[in-house]
């Protein structure tokens, strides 16, 4: 079955690696944000809390795609359960060594770097005329 990418409906699906008992905590959410476009999905997502945050970074996030249409119409629910495809088990930030590296190049890296391996973060912002 030949799928066309405009009616191919790619979703993923999020969860951190916690117990049973914390993915049944609605308040500890990330959100998720998508578009499909130039023949790929683009996601972006965020923990809505800091405890949500700490425990993505360090457990990592699992990255899961299903399809929800195929050929132009809708898949029933078995359908779209089978086409699950796991893309990333855990899904992990980058390794401060890495972060390190990059930071020579971006200082946006060296302030994510230090967003998530430092005690402590200070910015410092150029208030000089552009």
């Amino acid at each position: 079955m030949r799928t066309n990418p405009l009616f191919l409906l790619a979703i993923a699906v999020f969860s951190m690696w916690t117990t049973a008992v914390a993915a049944q905590d609605t308040s500890k959410q990330v959100r998720l944000l998508g578009i499909y476009a130039q023949g790929k999905a683009l996601l972006r997502w965020a923990p809505t809390d800091y405890p949500s945050w700490q425990r993505g970074t360090k457990q990592g996030y699992r990255l899961e795609r299903y399809t929800l249409q195929s050929n132009g119409g809708s898949l029933s629910n078995a359908q779209v359960l089978a086409s699950r495809v796991v893309l990333s088990a855990r899904l992990l930030p980058l390794s401060a060594s890495i972060f390190e590296q990059m930071s020579d190049t971006s200082n946006a890296a060296g302030v994510a770097g230090a967003a998530l391996y430092e005690d402590s973060v200070q910015v410092t912002v150029n208030t000089g005329d552009p």
